[in-house]
């Protein structure tokens, strides 16, 4: 399955065990790439793909704390190549 590579910007949630008041405590706006493996609730971005493809590494989103999703433009081509140690490696051309 191919799963499109993407930006998405967030407000994450933030705790602070400071003595500073309620004004100084505020939510960070946050920036992720991943590949989009579920663009329902919560969104769900794999940082990695293994040797099949599967989404690994899954970062969950509150669909609420999106601000922006953005699919990257696809400049790069990838293709499986084997070493000459007859392991599998990504070729990434542009």
């Amino acid at each position: 399955m191919n799963y499109p590579l993407v930006i998405v910007k967030f407000r994450d949630v933030i705790q602070d065990s400071s003595w500073d008041g309620p004004d100084k405590v505020n939510c960070p706006t946050v920036t992720s790439v991943g590949w989009l493996v579920d663009s329902g609730d919560p969104v769900k971005l794999a940082g990695t793909l293994d040797n099949e493809g599967n989404p690994c590494a899954i970062l969950a989103i509150p669909r609420g704390c999106c601000l922006d999703i953005s699919e990257l433009a696809q400049s790069f081509a990838s293709s499986r190549v084997e070493t000459e140690a007859g392991n599998t490696r990504l070729a990434v051309t542009r």
